[in-house]
């Protein structure tokens, strides 16, 4: 896909890091974004796991931070809930891509793909899954090499999906 204003696009800068690289204000903006993204019900788990993740994309405007995007640590206990969700079997000791939200000033910036493409080029070509009821992720997974597995499944922020990339 190409970028309907490829001008506007060159506002916005996708870095990726390591949580530990980010300020604590940097990391609560981040745990804000994703909070208000309201794609997450648990914001205490957003607050536990995002400052854990293996590797982050920030999409920054200025010096501000407007988007972000995440590789979380393998969670076992986590995945063999999705697996058991999704009703399709996938190694629990992968990483998960998530927390994909931005700033709902900046919407409509196509940060999505960017987001996964940069984390994916950090997290490199092992195995990775992810979740998620939005259709502009499941665009920009299917992008990047996902593949939709197993059923979708009911949560209170919509009908989640499971995508892997082997």
């Amino acid at each position: 896909m190409t970028d309907p204003n490829p001008d506007k696009q060159a506002d916005y800068r996708v870095e990726t890091c390591a949580p530990v690289d980010l300020t604590a204000a940097e990391i609560e903006r981040c745990t804000t974004i994703v909070i208000e993204g309201e794609a997450i019900t648990d914001p205490d788990s957003v607050k536990k796991w995002l400052p854990r993740s293996v590797a982050l994309a920030v999409v920054r405007k200025g010096a501000e931070i407007v988007a972000v995007g995440a590789i979380k640590p393998a969670r076992p206990p986590y995945a063999r809930q999705v697996a058991a969700a999704s009703e399709y079997t996938f190694a629990d000791d992968l990483p998960e891509l998530g927390y994909v939200a931005r700033d709902p000033v900046h919407r409509n910036n196509r940060f999505s793909p960017r987001i996964v493409a940069a984390l994916l080029k950090r997290h490199g070509r092992g195995p990775i899954w992810a979740t998620t009821s939005s259709a502009t992720i499941k665009a920009a997974l299917t992008d990047a090499g996902f593949n939709n597995q197993g059923k979708e499944w009911g949560k209170s922020s919509g009908r989640l999906s499971l995508w892997i990339r082997e």
